[in-house]
């Protein structure tokens, strides 16, 4: 029988603090997503409980959805 487990949707300060812990938080759902190896490439893989997504642990990088500062284009500065 399979088990049935309780899927976390962390939010505010806890993501951090899951996200410091070394877990991953899902960039699609923001469930809080599980640590598996892919039966098929035998990766370690982060894969979502709620919508499915998964991504290798070496390529997971958290989205917090705010956009990077752009960088101001200094190159002229000083030149008259």
């Amino acid at each position: 029988m399979k088990e049935n487990k309780k899927i976390i949707f962390p939010e505010g300060e806890d993501i951090w603090r899951y996200i410091d812990n070394g877990s991953a938080i899902c960039n699609k759902c923001g469930a809080l997503m599980e640590q598996t190896d892919d039966p098929e490439t035998g990766y370690a893989i982060f894969k979502c409980p709620s919508c499915g997504w998964q991504i290798e642990e070496e390529d997971y990088e958290y989205d917090d959805g705010d956009p990077e500062p752009k960088r101001m284009d200094r190159s002229n500065e000083g030149h008259v």
